[in-house]
């Protein structure tokens, strides 16, 4: 396959669609029509079933709702799992890149609870999206205005928009990496929060991420960098930074200590942190972990890799980047976050400042195959 672009735009389908949906001139995001959620009553479901093409390995759609909030929900579902839930008065929002990989089917469903309506009672689709090509998640947080919190909805124009965010983070002047502009920080002394990208297993084994890191010190904490999830939401791995600068890597939140850097990382300049997961369906596998204090290098400062293991949670699916305040004024600032399936080096500005607010170059109504 290619890439295939579902516009509903007429009754003749790129990807095979069951349900009771129905095509709509009711705002569409682009075009003439958009799909819509059939007319139902009390306690009444309206879903439609996408099979999802061979060969796919992500998918991307817009989506709108009018409903009566808290009640009346929109949900996404790949296969049994549920990997969106909305209620309310939504604008038009970009789901993000979301990974195809074990996948068959994607269900969208609108319910109601068992009385009372607002809004237009409906759900709404537009723009969806198949692509054989294995995501690069990437974001440079160059949206603004400083002081700005971060949000799932604001963080598209940064990158790939992030799809969880805990806590109050803050896009921040103050330090920021090369000419990128901004970077993102935790605001709040004493409080952890993290913006996370979800739905990120990919077809083969590994996942890789990278991040640029600058402390703000002295340093005298000991905090979580970095998180990888499994399916069950427990936590695979998580990287930790301790007070005396040394990074270790962890099966588990903290279960057991398996990569560590024992070069020091340096306060008050920017470095560069890559790893690589290698974790089967199994859960078993490996992580190594460079750093680079020259942070745009190709030669790293130091390096490590652990052994082969069980790793608790499975293969990941949910990745969470953390940013530290602590309670005595030492924190950090990240920028060029990215994720992928292969090492993925220093940032390349222009690719994560994409723009995914318009149909890809080469994206096509009807399927291609090669």
């Amino acid at each position: 396959m290619a890439v295939i672009l579902e516009d509903f735009e007429d009754d003749s389908f790129a990807v095979s669609i069951t349900g009771d949906w129905i095509r709509t001139n009711d705002q569409p995001l682009q075009g003439g029509s958009c799909y819509r959620s059939a007319v139902i009553t009390d306690d009444q479901v309206s879903e439609v079933v996408v099979q999802v093409p061979a060969g796919a390995a992500t998918v991307e759609f817009w989506y709108r709702m009018s409903s009566e909030e808290g009640y009346d929900t929109f949900d996404v579902d790949f296969g049994d799992t549920t990997v969106l839930r909305m209620s309310g008065d939504v604008p038009w929002m970009y789901s993000g890149r979301l990974s195809m990989a074990g996948v068959t089917q994607v269900t969208f469903r609108y319910s109601k609870d068992s009385e009372q309506s607002d809004g237009e009672d409906a759900a709404f689709i537009d723009q969806l999206i198949f692509n054989d090509t294995p995501a690069v998640w990437s974001n440079t947080f160059d949206v603004g205005p400083a002081g700005t919190t971060i949000t799932t909805e604001n963080s598209t124009a940064g990158g790939d928009p992030f799809n969880n965010v805990v806590g109050t983070p803050e896009y921040s002047s103050a330090q920021f990496f090369a000419s990128s502009g901004l970077s993102a920080r935790n605001p709040n002394p004493g409080a952890d929060t993290h913006i996370d990208w979800q739905y990120v297993t990919q077809p083969g084994d590994v996942l890789c991420t990278r991040f640029y890191l600058r402390q703000v010190g002295p340093w005298t904490s000991t905090a979580g960098l970095f998180a990888l999830l499994g399916p069950a939401g427990g936590v695979i791995s998580k990287a930790w930074l301790f007070s005396d600068g040394i990074l270790r890597i962890y099966a588990g939140n903290a279960d057991a200590e398996v990569a560590t850097i024992a070069t020091a990382l340096p306060i008050n300049t920017w470095i560069r942190v890559e790893l690589r997961y290698t974790i089967n369906s199994a859960g078993t596998g490996t992580v190594e972990v460079w750093t680079y204090h020259t942070p745009d290098s190709t030669t790293h400062t130091a390096t490590a890799i652990s052994a082969t293991r069980t790793w608790p949670g499975g293969k990941p699916t949910d990745a969470e980047f953390h940013l530290f305040h602590g309670a005595a004024g030492d924190h950090w600032h990240m920028d060029g976050v990215a994720l992928g399936s292969a090492k993925l080096g220093p940032i390349n500005f222009g690719a994560a400042m994409r723009s995914r607010t318009s149909i890809p170059t080469g994206a096509r109504h009807r399927a291609a195959t090669r």
